[in-house]
Formats: structure tokens, C-alpha cells, sequence
């Protein structure tokens, strides 16, 4: 989908104002040194007390790709129950190794147009995603191109045994695979009995440990009112428009993200084609007001008269024709991107807490997005 990048410097705009606090997330890399590759790989992982994946780095290769993250089904009563290697005893999936039964497999997200940096280098995905790992169960994932060879990885020769682990996860050599299911590469079967040629999968995991504990933000509205900035991501460690695996609804806010001196703030809204944007910043303030029907603001202070919380200020409004606000409007595919630059030398510390609030076009008039709290570090 082909967005509209404008940039510009806006230091006076910036300037005035504010925010808070930004919230990290743990990951654990396998290695980038490649020497072979395919469209896929699928490799087991385990957590000892349970946590939930939130992202992924992988080894892609140059050029625009679609990627695939797929999760093994777990059949208790199956061979190597969860794994790759999965085999159940029953059923009409009996005697077919998860390798090759999609059947097997539930596809957790499909990332599109995603930009590979080239072999050797970490690639993000801004999957999005919450993929709970139970305590103890290994389970099989599959991370896969569905429109070349791109994914690159290493040959092993310990099939099952651990390539990657921390206090909290383990990642395990694995297969490399053809797409879709159509073939492995490595002699290794046996989760339980390490051993044999494996394919190495190349790559970051990020993830969050304990259960999701919602945020008392406004959620992300697909369709009417999304906001990101930089890779934002709430408590949690979950992006923007990820679901909250207890409600599979949009997970709630606030979110947050850092940004570096002497880059950008790339702002990335989604909502009705063609409607404006009226983006406000303010101090974070989450449940502050609530618009039943619309949403609820998560900035300003106290509430006042007609229900509107004070100490929030006016950062563009897409109604108007002047500049800037006139680049405050969605594009035919009711996306718009916008990226403010920041100085080598801009002031470090917390900047603003942004809220959209887009015009839908349909009953509801308008919606509100969620809150995006902003740090400028170094």
C-alpha cells in the first residue's frame, strides 16, 4: 500500500510541547551470521514461567517483501505435541508431521511490504502481534516470505538443541522450509533427542513476561481512528493495532516510544480515505474524559466545561487549507504519513502525549485514536 511521506522541520511547533515516561521490552537474538536461506524457517521455542512474543527481528533480504508467522496447534495427544515436529495419533491430520500438514498450523499475522535491510542485518517486522507462550510447552513457530526465498538463516548440526536462550525464553535449531509447507531442510526429528543437520533460524524475539495486563487507554479504532509513532508499543510491549489475545480486540493504550536526537518523529495515521486529522498533544492523562461512540481522551488536564479537559494544545487541524494543516489529511487508502525532524541538539527528555481525533464520514462524525507519548533520548 503506497503512503504519502511528507517531511518537514518544524522546531517552534515541537517546542511547546509535552509528555512523559517511555516502556522497554526484553529480546533475546539468535545470530545474523547467515550462509544459507530459503522462504521459511520453523524452529521450537520454550518459556520456563511463560511470557507472551510481541515482535520479531529476522535476516531478510534486500527488496520488499510479504512475511508470514504461523504457531504449531497444540494436539496433547500428538508426538512431540506442539513442536514443529508435532505428529498427532488421531484424526484426519494422523501420521503427518506439522512440516507439512497445514492443517497443523494457524497463521497469527501476515506482514505486508516489509522492507528487508539485506543479508547480515536485522530486519523489523512491527508484527504486532501477542503470542502467548505457556509455562514449560515448547511451541512451534513458523516465520516464513510468501513471495520469494528471502529469509536467510545458518546451517546447524544440533537439530532441537537450544541456539538462543535467557532467563525467561529458549529458541532451538530448527528447519528451514519451503513455502508453504512443502518441504524441510535437516536430518533432525526428534525434539526430545537433539541431534542432525538443522537451519539455524536468524533473528530477534521480542516479548514480554507475565499475562497482558490491559492499559485503561483508548484502543486503537481500525478503520476510523489510528496513531503511531516511531514503533510505539504499550506496557506490555505489544505495537499499535496488536490484539489483546484475552478480549482478540485492538489492545488498549496508552502507548509509548522513544526517539533518538538527530532522526525524525514519524507520525503514521490510519483512518476513513480522504478525511482530515486534527492531532492534539497534552500531558498523559489516561481515561481522562470519555465521548461515548467516539472514544476518550488520554491527555490534559482537569476536565472542564462541556467535558473537554483542559491543558491540551492544538498541533494541527486538517480542516484548514494553511500550512502545515493542510498536509492533515488522509490519503485514498486512509493512511498518511508525516515525519518531523528532530535537531542533533534537541532538548532530551519527555516531549508530548499526541491524540488524534479523524473525521469518519459516517454516523459517528469523528473518532478519537489512541495516545502516543513521545521521549527524545540521545
Amino acid at each position: 500500500m503506497q503512503r504519502l511521506r511528507s517531511r518537514i522541520l518544524l522546531p517552534a511547533l515541537m517546542a511547546m510541547l509535552l509528555g512523559s515516561v517511555a516502556f522497554g521490552q526484553f529480546s533475546l537474538t539468535t545470530t545474523f551470521m547467515n550462509n544459507n536461506g530459503q522462504s521459511g524457517n520453523m524452529f521450537d521455542v520454550m518459556s520456563p514461567g511463560g511470557l507472551t512474543i510481541t515482535d520479531f527481528d529476522v535476516n531478510l533480504d534486500a527488496g520488499t517483501w510479504d512475511v508470514e508467522i504461523y504457531i504449531v496447534n497444540l494436539d496433547p495427544t500428538a508426538t512431540n505435541p506442539g513442536t514443529i515436529a508435532q505428529t498427532p495419533t488421531a484424526g484426519p491430520s494422523a501420521g503427518l508431521r506439522a512440516d507439512t500438514d497445514p492443517a497443523q498450523w494457524t497463521l497469527v499475522t501476515t506482514i505486508l511490504g516489509v522492507v528487508g535491510n539485506g543479508p547480515g542485518v536485522a530486519t523489523n517486522l512491527a508484527a504486532g502481534v501477542a503470542i502467548p507462550l505457556a509455562p514449560g510447552q515448547r511451541q512451534g513457530i513458523y516465520v516464513t516470505v510468501n513471495n520469494g526465498t528471502a529469509i536467510n538463516y545458518t546451517n546447524g548440526a544440533n537439530w532441537g538443541g537450544v541456539t538462543a536462550s535467557d532467563s525467561f525464553l529458549n529458541i532451538y535449531e530448527g528447519w528451514g522450509s519451503v513455502y508453504p509447507f512443502a518441504g524441510s531442510f535437516g536430518t533432525g526429528s526428534d525434539p526430545m533427542n537433539p541431534g542432525g543437520s538443522s537451519r539455524i533460524w536468524n533473528g530477534t524475539i521480542y516479548y514480554s513476561t507475565g499475562p497482558i495486563v490491559a492499559g485503561n487507554g483508548q484502543a486503537p479504532q481500525p478503520g476510523l481512528a489510528v496513531l503511531d509513532i516511531n514503533g510505539a508499543t504499550e506496557a506490555n510491549g505489544i505495537a499499535v493495532g496488536g490484539i489483546d489475545p484475552s478480549t482478540m480486540a485492538p489492545v488498549n493504550g496508552p502507548f509509548f516510544t522513544n526517539v533518538s536526537q538527530g532522526t525524525s518523529i514519524d507520525f503514521h495515521f490510519e483512518g476513513a480515505a480522504g478525511q482530515p486529522i486534527v492531532l492534539l498533544g497534552g500531558a498523559l492523562n489516561a481515561a481522562n474524559a470519555s465521548f461515548p461512540g467516539i472514544g476518550q481522551l488520554d491527555i490534559g488536564g482537569p476536565v472542564g466545561m462541556g467535558g473537554v479537559p483542559t491543558g491540551i494544545t492544538l498541533v494541527a487541524d486538517g480542516n484548514l487549507t494553511n500550512f502545515p494543516d493542510v498536509l492533515f489529511r488522509l490519503d485514498g487508502n486512509g493512511e498518511m504519513d508525516l515525519s518531523l525532524s528532530l535537531s542533533s541538539s534537541f532538548p532530551l527528555g519527555v516531549l508530548s502525549t499526541f491524540q488524534a481525533i479523524m473525521l469518519t464520514g459516517g454516523p459517528s462524525v469523528v473518532a478519537i485514536s489512541n495516545a502516543v507519548e513521545v521521549t527524545v533520548v540521545p
